[in-house]
């Protein structure tokens, strides 16, 4: 079976949640790889207490998320459609190609932990353009 950019193998179907994280996503934000398959892939997000992610938008790819842990608000901005909201364990979000998106932990001891898939698969960094959002960025 093979993907974009990746043969897969049966071995591959199956996988084991990194003790270390993966990479760090263009917003700024720890990822852990969780599975790999052609029409999507499934990460989980890590972003330290009072950390701020860079705004983005993605030009290919649409997010499902599912918050785990932590206490958060995310700006959503669709055409001229705006909101800020609150992100706490037990929401669920999608987030549509072509919508600009930051987020914030507002804790000052927990992370805030997600679980994300993207479909397709994410392309790479190409995916991605930086945005103005309501909140300056920790990282860049």
């Amino acid at each position: 079976m093979t993907g974009k950019d990746k043969t897969l193998s049966i071995s591959d179907f199956i996988t084991k949640t990194p003790n270390q994280y993966d990479f760090v996503a263009p917003d700024g934000t720890k990822g852990y790889q969780l599975a790999y398959a052609p029409m999507g892939n499934m990460t989980s997000y890590h972003q330290q207490p009072r950390e701020v992610s860079r705004a983005i938008k993605h030009s290919i790819t649409n997010e499902l998320w599912y918050i785990l842990e932590g206490d958060g608000e995310l700006w959503i901005k669709c055409d001229q459609d705006e909101l800020i909201t609150r992100i706490e364990p037990g929401i669920s979000i999608f987030i549509p190609q072509g919508a600009a998106f930051q987020f914030r932990n507002l804790s000052n001891s927990t992370e805030l932990r997600f679980v994300c898939v993207s479909m397709p698969s994410w392309p790479g960094p190409h995916n991605v353009e930086y945005v103005d959002g309501p909140w300056k960025p920790t990282k860049r």
